[in-house]
């Protein structure tokens, strides 16, 4: 009789020779009965097949007769084994070679049960040697997407630094205040979006954007563009939020232009407090919440931020509604706050 934790058909085992070969003969994959020391007691045919060994070639013998050379450590084979035989189910990967000499990796479960009424160890074995080898094509090919994948966020980097570069040169040869302002806004919206692929380049995670430190880079541009030399204070709150591109892209374009605005605005000459910017982004049970505020002067009475001539706004508006299908509420206490909130699935 053969049990082994469940692990086996629970039905009742008819005690006679041939019922009992048939239903262990029944099973494709291999079957050990061995004792406690290790050695082979009964195999089915399922390890006659695999081994290409009759079964009087198993009986007797411990498992380092199947094993591949210098491939398994038989100390931890040992421990293993020991803790079945305990009642402790084990698992573990085993390296054999087949009569014939091929090297093949089998997968081994191993329990604790009964054989004509002594305590044994059954063991269970797979050949998985095909399904780790495509397991490793698969290892192989996902190595090389992400190589050409962060191949992808070098080059768009660069392309967009290349950009940057150009603006600043064409705002050096400008007078024009209002131009030159213009295309500065325009450098740190593509500073922004090469922000994001620097990020993606550097991380170990290819698909995914920490919030955290891309904010703070952002932030620290911003104020270095258009703080206009002021000592202005921030602080940067990411809560260990990671963003996919998706996502991450219009929510640093909504950070640039708030922050810009911010700047240009709520620190007039004369500001009397020392002038100071927050930034947090959180996500509660798939709910992100980002918080842009200073401490300035507060947007103008009457003052409709919807429906501003202001491109700036205009495009926080668009990206805040129909890109992250979110809202956004602007309240004027104690400066200017901005909270925009969108679901967010990965």
């Amino acid at each position: 009789m053969i049990s082994a934790n469940n692990k086996l058909p629970q039905e009742t085992i008819p005690d006679t020779e041939l019922s009992y070969r048939n239903l262990f003969n029944t099973f494709d994959d291999a079957i050990y009965i061995q004792d406690e020391t290790g050695a082979f007691l009964d195999v089915n045919d399922g390890a006659i097949k695999m081994y290409g060994y009759s079964k009087e070639e198993f009986l007797g013998k411990l498992p380092n007769f199947l094993s591949a050379p210098d491939k398994n450590d038989f100390e931890i084979l040992k421990h293993k084994l020991a803790e079945a035989f305990k009642g402790i189910p084990q698992q573990f990967e085993f390296w054999g070679k087949k009569k014939d000499g091929t090297v093949f990796l089998k997968d081994v479960k191993v329990y604790k049960g009964l054989y004509s009424g002594k305590n044994v160890i059954i063991a269970h074995a797979q050949d998985i040697t095909k399904r780790k080898k495509e397991e490793e094509k698969m290892l192989a090919a996902l190595a090389e997407k992400n190589v050409l994948l962060r191949e992808v966020h070098h080059r768009v980097k660069n392309n967009l630094q290349a950009m940057i570069y150009l603006i600043e040169m064409q705002i050096d040869k400008l007078d024009d205040k209002k131009v030159q302002i213009f295309l500065k806004e325009l450098q740190e919206q593509a500073r922004t979006m090469s922000l994001v692929y620097e990020q993606l380049y550097q991380s170990d995670y290819l698909a995914q954007v920490d919030m955290d430190g891309y904010l703070n880079n952002l932030t620290s541009n911003v104020i270095q563009a258009f703080g206009l030399g002021k000592d202005i204070s921030f602080k940067v709150n990411g809560n260990n939020v990671s963003l996919n591109v998706e996502t991450a892209m219009p929510c640093g374009l909504i950070i640039n232009e708030l922050l810009t605005n911010s700047l240009k605005y709520a620190f007039p000459e004369g500001f009397e407090k020392a002038p100071a910017i927050n930034v947090v982004i959180t996500n509660e049970k798939n709910r992100i919440t980002i918080l842009i505020s200073d401490n300035g002067v507060g947007l103008p009475d009457g003052f409709d931020w919807e429906h501003t001539d202001s491109l700036g706004l205009k495009l926080v508006n668009f990206w805040v509604k129909y890109q992250l299908a979110g809202s956004i509420n602007v309240s004027v206490k104690s400066g200017t706050n901005y909270s925009i909130s969108f679901n967010y699935e990965e």
